[in-house]
């Protein structure tokens, strides 16, 4: 008999969304599980609604709110509120709320009384820190985020380090966090050959050229991704050659992707760089990876995760990465690292890693993959989480 389950994300759900790509999985595990998943979030676009076996409680929300603020974002949740108000007829297993804010949504809405688990992919009061924000907001978020750690039956996050934030700075009882890695779906992201059909098409749809070596970015266009950095290492990489053709793909909503083309080009290094937003997580991704030889992710110190590098290693794509913990998680010893955080030791990797594209070297990736970051191992690991509010 099918269980059912209440998921929560205030968020633009897109398959060319980083931030969905976590829930994408999640869903997949439920479905898995044999949990039959309904989705309250703001809206579902890419093809979703198509990919997924979930039914979807969506916002009328016109275009402008897509990159809203937090005036915007607060007539959204109560929107979404009252939405799920109106739409909840069924008592779930439990309800599972993506971010903070989806835990009072939960709250407020939790008539059948059922558990909460809320999953927890970074701090807000620290992203605030990273983007320079105003100090005295970032208090007021902090006490909000405070009390929505309180309101869960258990909380769930991306990685160990942010575990242990959790627990030390909000004094949190640590049974009530349990960790939960991202994954990547194995069968989705595989090693392709580039005379692929599919890779081949994708290939023609973004223009990309053939008979080039390409080093792929896939995220955000932001600081705190480190595209900022990456492109100072470019700059460094095609002193040294400069026959390569460096693909940064990002999410559709990404505000600074403008700017950043900008800097490209005053680096002198446009003809070498080419963007690509909206990139779909389901439909164009897979392919797109067996396009390059070699990944780059640039991201400094987070409490994020770096779910990205699972993906890659599932496709056997050979990744360069700065030499931090939440790295070393997913790539142990098979991640080619820059020695220090700077753009020189960044563009020396991105060129060690060139001579890292051999088969050998690729199916220990994928290997590791299979072993550790399967959709597999999350269908277990949410088989744990349910287990423990059931019980």
């Amino acid at each position: 008999m099918s269980r059912r389950v209440a998921v929560v994300a205030p968020t633009m759900f897109s398959a060319d969304y980083g931030g969905a790509a976590r829930i994408i999985e999640h869903l997949k595990a439920l479905s898995s599980c044999g949990f039959c998943a309904e989705v309250f979030t703001y809206s579902v676009q890419g093809a979703l609604d198509e990919e997924l076996s979930v039914k979807a409680h969506v916002l009328p929300i016109v275009p402008r709110f897509y990159q809203g603020g937090m005036l915007d974002r607060i007539y959204l949740d109560l929107q979404l509120i009252l939405k799920k108000i109106l739409s909840s007829s069924f008592r779930p297993a439990f309800v599972i709320s993506y971010n903070q804010e989806a835990g009072f949504i939960s709250e407020l809405t939790n008539f059948f009384r059922s558990p909460i688990v809320m999953d927890v992919q970074g701090v807000l009061r620290e992203e605030f820190v990273q983007h320079g924000r105003h100090r005295e907001l970032g208090k007021i978020v902090s006490l909000f985020e405070r009390k929505s750690f309180e309101l869960p039956s258990l909380i769930m996050v991306s990685n160990p380090f942010l575990a242990d934030f959790i627990v030390h700075e909000f004094d949190i009882d640590r049974n009530k966090v349990e960790t939960v890695l991202d994954n990547a779906d194995t069968d989705l992201f595989m090693p392709r050959r580039k005379e692929d059909p599919m890779v081949d098409s994708v290939r023609s749809s973004l223009r990309i050229p053939k008979g080039i070596r390409i080093c792929l970015y896939v995220g955000s266009f932001s600081k705190l991704q480190g595209i900022d950095v990456l492109l100072q290492a470019i700059k460094c990489v095609l002193e040294n050659d400069d026959d390569l053709l460096f693909v940064l793909a990002g999410g559709r909503w990404s505000k600074d992707y403008l700017s950043y083309v900008q800097i490209s080009r005053r680096l002198g290094i446009s003809s070498h760089v080419k963007f690509i937003p909206g990139v779909s997580y389901i439909k164009i991704l897979p392919y797109l990876l067996n396009l390059a030889d070699i990944a780059v992710a640039p991201k400094r110190f987070s409490l994020q995760s770096h779910g990205k590098l699972a993906v890659f290693m599932a496709s056997g794509l050979p990744t360069v990465a700065f030499d931090i913990g939440i790295n070393r998680v997913f790539l142990d010893s098979l991640g080619i690292y820059a020695g220090e955080v700077s753009a020189e030791a960044l563009g020396e990797a991105i060129l060690r890693g060139m001579d890292r594209v051999d088969d050998g070297f690729r199916g220990r990736l994928r290997e590791r993959a299979l072993q550790h970051f399967s959709l597999q191992r999350l269908v277990g690991d949410m088989e744990r989480v349910y287990a423990r509010v059931a019980g």
